[in-house]
């Protein structure tokens, strides 16, 4: 994700579901600390939600984050996720129903 020519974060996501769950997953969604609070977060996730629920057998979304990061938590629930309860590899998972 860039704005004008910087490289403020970069998220890498699935655009086929997941073989194991189905799900769509974002796998990693990352902002510069010098970017964070700018509505960067925000604007690139919601992008990333667009691309994903084009395809026609996408009805989850799922993210995860570490169970410190509250601005993460904030941003994704702020854009509909729910956590589900369930940790992978120490991460809180949280899931988007489209």
């Amino acid at each position: 994700m860039y704005a004008g020519d910087f490289m403020v974060g970069f998220a890498l996501f699935d655009e086929e579901p997941y073989p194991e769950d189905g799900c769509f997953w974002i796998v990693r969604f990352m902002i510069d600390r010098n970017y964070q609070g700018r509505g960067y977060g925000k604007a690139g996730l919601s992008a990333v939600l667009r691309k994903q629920k084009e395809h026609p057998a996408c009805t989850v979304i799922r993210i995860s984050h570490v169970p410190d990061n509250t601005a993460a938590n904030r941003l994704y629930k702020g854009l509909g996720f729910k956590e589900t309860g369930q940790f992978i590899n120490g991460e809180l998972v949280l899931d988007l129903e489209v």
